[in-house]
């Protein structure tokens, strides 16, 4: 499942037996990484766990997609009792040749229903009927309950998805029994950033949420500007809400980003059907997971 990550041990490790050799400001964000990654070892260790039993379904999940673990594999568990729906709009702000603002967007809509089954939507390339092409949609599934996760293509809009005929959908399972870890790596990343952030906290749309700031002065020539990133995130919904890229200014070739999902969120209970694939598609099977702790 898309939750399960790996340790980042070894590259703070390197960072750490090399910290007698670097200037002052990088043996600094060395030591911060180093501190980040202990902080992240002390939450993993000092957290809850509760044992998840994946339920006996044959026929929606048979037992060949299972894998057997000697040992019971950890994992981040799912976040329950919070669902939502929201639209995410990503725009990039630009300039072309003649100087003429340009703005181009994409859109991902995501989900996720009371039990922490999460849904990710895009756009993500084309099919043709005769000589009209049509876009095709990226699904992406993770389900916690049942330790699988699912990826499929499905035609928009509605009235042609009878034509489009690679109806496959891939499925990857972690073992029948994990161990559930009530932590969220994201979250503590917030709660303990690096040297150079400024944290915030404020209301979006009725949404608390807690922000990183990193800003640095550049200059171009006689000019000087503040460059930098800033993000907001919902510790209650684990879920980012907006991103905003001040190093990218159109003016200097550059591209602006800003990623919103507050504008467009929703706290209501997706369908349970769309966390499985459609009827007619066919399921193939990927190698199967076994997870591991961040």
């Amino acid at each position: 499942m898309d939750v399960f990550v790996d340790k980042p041990l070894m590259a703070a490790t390197l960072l750490l037996v090399s910290l007698p050799c670097l200037p002052t400001g990088q043996a600094q964000a060395a030591a911060s990484q180093q501190k980040r990654v202990t902080q992240s070892e002390e939450a993993w260790a000092a957290a809850t766990r509760q044992i998840s039993i994946a339920p006996t379904a044959p026929e929606r999940f048979p037992d060949r997609w299972y894998p057997v673990a000697g040992t019971l594999p950890e994992a981040p568990g799912p976040l329950t009792g919070k669902p939502y729906r929201a639209v995410e709009v990503t725009s990039y702000d630009s300039v072309d040749a003649d100087g003429k603002p340009i703005r181009t967007e994409s859109r991902t809509t995501k989900m996720r229903d009371s039990a922490g089954r999460e849904r990710t939507d895009s756009i993500s390339g084309s099919f043709s009927v005769g000589e009209v092409s049509y876009p095709l949609k990226d699904v992406t599934v993770s389900d916690p309950v049942a330790h699988c996760s699912f990826h499929w293509l499905v035609a928009v809009p509605a009235e042609v998805r009878a034509e489009y005929d690679d109806k496959v959908a891939f499925v990857s399972c972690a073992p029948r029994q994990v161990v559930y870890v009530d932590m969220d790596p994201f979250g503590l990343a917030y709660a303990h950033p690096g040297s150079g952030a400024t944290i915030l906290q404020g209301q979006v749309n009725g949404e608390h949420y807690i922000g990183l700031r990193y800003l640095n002065g550049m200059t171009q020539g006689s000019q000087s500007r503040v460059t930098g990133t800033e993000t907001w995130y919902s510790t209650d919904l684990r879920l980012l809400l907006a991103y905003f890229d001040l190093k990218g200014d159109p003016e200097h070739g550059g591209t602006r980003i800003q990623t919103l999902t507050q504008n467009n969120l929703e706290r209501v209970e997706p369908d349970s059907s769309l966390f499985y694939p459609p009827e007619g598609y066919r399921i193939q099977v990927q190698q199967s997971q076994t997870p591991s702790k961040p």
